[in-house]
Order: structure tokens, then C-alpha cells, then sequence
């Protein structure tokens, strides 16, 4: 008896000591998986970490990282492996298996599909199934603070496979991979902005120091195109309308009245590039909506279902969606700047950002006009000067001739003379 007791207890010590050795190395990974996602700082990276860890932690035969959407009934799957192999997943209604139970309640949800009170919801889930439901499931919803930054799931085919060890292994590398995603998000959000600074620092020194307006528009709609992620982006100029303004709707009535407004794009780049020289009506397009009256942003996702009565030039550049600011100065609304087509919509932020370019291209849109304004009169000055009957010359303020016309040059320096031989 004594014997068989102490052989127990060695058994029983040795059992402990696995137990703890088992946890020690549990801890160690967890601690390892926390320091390698700390180390991302890109949501792609950190989802792709995430598995990598989980795979070291819980076994499984597939692993999802889903964003769900609960305002939209959505969602959005960042990563799915079955087997180690990558299955992408479009998106897809959230419906009401585990990843939305998670998602909803915010605690795990373990599901056994041989359980016959839970197999309903196993069966409901069309995302962690890889043709047809796993017979074990566990989501966790991954959280920082308040904030839901998605779902983690594992499946395998085995019944049972997840215990509460797994399950409080998933919830703590989901904590910290929850952390890292709003990290990245940070990260991704002061980059931004710091790029958008960059940008706008260079084109208020453009604008303060060039002397070609034109060029000034054209850096900035590639900015434009940079912060925004476009594939095209204008500036267009509003002007005293003629009643054949191109771009208009084809059909009655055939353009817009006498009198009227029209845009006329006088910079475009990328796919917005063969809109140069085009000119749209500000009645009625969705352009026009961002020069009409006092201004507005214009913000549309689906330009192409009003066809050609929103952008009557989709034959020459086809526009999907379209992100309008007003070029305003102190005599009002001069003209818009606006984005055009990308794969994600646009919105309220890019809006502001675009506001933000729309301040600086402004000036610039002013500066070119009074840039061109000058050329014209100095072009008709030279001319009327160098025709002229009489001898003229521009004195400096030391009494150096500084420019002379024909007649001056015959006068002084002989028939034939040139009137850069009084120059100086």
C-alpha cells in the first residue's frame, strides 16, 4: 500500500509538472506571438502574422480572418486558409453562423456540428466552410477596447477538436492581434496624413514660387491622383456658357441656353487626361453640381447610371465614380476640381483631402488666367510697339536703352539697323 501510494504520487507530480511545462511553453508562444505582431505595422502583415502564430498554437485544418460589418449585414473575409492553402472569399452577407454570433455578442462561440442544439448555426456559416460546414468551429471576436477589428476562426473536421484551452489560447492571440490592427490602422493614418502635408507643402511652394501656372495644375492633379488613389483627376474652369458647348447631353434641348454656364477643363491627368480642352455644361452634370450656386462637394459612387445626362463626355473618359470640390476665391466659385474612378468608393475623407488641394489649385487656376492675361497684353504691347511710325526706346534707370523698335535703330544707328544695336 505504501508502495502503490508513493508510486501515485510520483505520477501524480510528474502529471503536474507536464501540466506546467505544457503552460510555461503555452506562455512562451503567446508572449512570442504578441512580440511578432507588435512588430507589424501593415494590416495586410499582421493578418498574415496572425495565422502564422495561430497555426504554432491551435491545431486546426482551416483559419479565417473576417471584418464583419454589422451596420451593413456584411462581410469582409482578409484572410482564408483551408490546409495551409490561401481560398480567397468574396464578400458576403454576414448571416447568423459563429463568425456573426462572435461578432454580435463579442465572447467565443464553439460550435460542434455532432451537437444537435448547435448544429443549425454550424450549418448557417458559408464562411469557414470549404464546401459544405466543418464539424468543429471557433470564433472569437478580436477586440481593442470597444472597438470590433474582426473575427478570428478555426475549423477542422474532427468532432470536438476545440477545448477550453483552445479556446482560451485563441481569445488572448486575438486580443493582441486586435492591438496590432489598430496600430496599423494608426500607423496607416499618420502616414497619410503626413504624406497629404508633404503634398501640400509642395504645392503651396509651387504655387507661391512658379511662374508657369499650368505647370502648378498639372503637379497638382498628381497629387490629386496620388492621395486619392484615382485613375484620373481635372481641373476645370467656369465661363460664360455659348449655346454649342461640347459635352453637353445629345438630344433636345441641344445645349445649354444663351447665356448660360459651361466648365472648361483646362488640365486633366491620368484617365481624365483626354479631357483637356472639353467643355461641360454646369447644368446638370454631376461636375456642374460642384460649381453650381455657392459650391458644394460633389460626392458619387455611381455616375454611370445617370449615363450621359450626369457626365456627357463618358464616350471619351469613361467615369464610374467622381469626388467634386469648388474652386473658390474671393469672387466666388471659379471652377472644380475632381477625381474620377478608382476600385474602393470615395469618400467623406477623401472629400476634405480633395478640399484641401482645391484651396492651393485655386490660386494657381487664378495665377494662370492673370498669367495668361499678361502674355495677351504684353504680345499686343510688342506688337503695337514695334510697328509703330516713330522712333521709340525704353530707357532703364541709368538712361541704358533697354528695348528700341525698327524705326528707332534706322533713325540712330543708320538704314538697316537692327534694334538690338542700341541695346545697352
Amino acid at each position: 500500500v505504501v508502495l502503490a501510494r508513493a508510486a501515485a504520487g510520483r505520477l501524480e507530480r510528474a502529471r503536474l509538472a507536464a501540466v506546467a511545462e505544457a503552460r510555461a511553453e503555452r506562455l512562451r508562444l503567446l508572449h512570442g506571438a504578441g512580440v511578432a505582431l507588435a512588430r507589424c505595422l501593415d494590416a495586410s502583415a499582421v493578418v498574415h502574422e496572425l495565422a502564422r502564430q495561430v497555426a504554432r498554437l491551435v491545431p486546426h485544418d482551416g483559419l479565417v480572418v473576417a471584418h464583419p460589418d454589422l451596420a451593413r449585414g456584411t462581410v469582409r473575409t482578409a484572410l482564408r486558409q483551408v490546409r495551409g492553402l490561401a481560398r480567397p472569399r468574396a464578400e458576403l452577407p454576414l448571416g447568423a453562423g459563429p463568425i456573426a454570433e462572435a461578432a454580435r455578442t463579442g465572447a467565443p462561440v464553439r460550435l460542434d456540428a455532432d451537437d444537435p442544439a448547435r448544429a443549425p448555426v454550424a450549418a448557417a456559416d458559408d464562411v469557414v466552410g470549404d464546401g459544405g460546414p466543418a464539424r468543429s468551429v471557433l470564433a472569437v471576436p478580436m477586440r481593442a477596447g470597444g472597438r470590433l477589428a474582426g473575427v478570428l476562426a478555426v475549423h477542422a473536421e474532427a468532432a470536438a477538436a476545440f477545448d477550453d484551452e483552445a479556446v482560451e489560447v485563441l481569445r488572448t492571440v486575438a486580443a493582441q492581434a486586435a492591438v496590432a490592427l489598430a496600430n496599423a490602422d494608426a500607423f496607416a493614418d499618420s502616414e497619410a496624413e503626413r504624406r497629404q502635408s508633404d503634398a501640400l507643402v509642395a504645392l503651396a511652394r509651387a504655387v507661391g514660387g512658379s511662374r508657369r501656372p499650368n505647370e502648378v495644375l498639372r503637379l497638382g492633379l498628381r497629387h490629386t491622383r496620388a492621395l486619392l488613389g484615382a485613375e484620373g483627376a481635372f481641373v476645370a474652369l467656369r465661363q460664360p456658357g455659348p449655346a454649342d458647348a461640347l459635352g453637353t447631353p445629345p438630344g433636345p434641348p441641344p445645349g445649354p441656353p444663351p447665356g448660360g454656364e459651361y466648365l472648361h477643363v483646362v488640365a486633366g491627368s491620368g484617365s481624365a487626361e483626354r479631357l483637356a480642352g472639353a467643355l461641360l455644361s454646369v447644368a446638370g452634370t454631376v461636375p456642374g453640381r460642384a460649381a453650381a450656386g455657392a459650391g458644394r462637394a460633389v460626392l458619387d459612387n455611381d455616375v454611370a447610371a445617370a449615363g450621359h445626362a450626369g457626365f456627357p463626355l463618358h464616350d471619351v473618359a469613361p467615369v464610374a465614380r467622381l469626388a467634386a470640390v469648388p474652386l473658390v476665391t474671393g469672387d466666388g466659385v471659379i471652377g472644380v476640381l475632381a477625381a474620377v474612378n478608382r476600385p474602393a468608393e470615395f469618400t467623406a475623407a477623401d472629400v476634405r483631402v480633395l478640399g484641401r488641394l482645391g484651396e492651393l489649385l485655386a490660386v494657381a487656376a487664378v495665377n494662370a488666367r492673370l498669367f495668361a492675361s499678361v502674355e495677351a497684353a504684353t504680345r499686343e504691347w510688342r506688337v503695337a510697339f514695334d510697328a509703330t511710325g516713330a522712333g521709340m526706346a525704353v530707357l532703364d534707370a541709368e538712361g541704358r536703352v533697354a528695348r528700341a523698335n525698327v524705326r528707332a535703330a534706322e533713325l540712330l544707328a543708320g538704314p538697316g539697323a537692327a534694334p538690338r544695336a542700341l541695346l545697352g
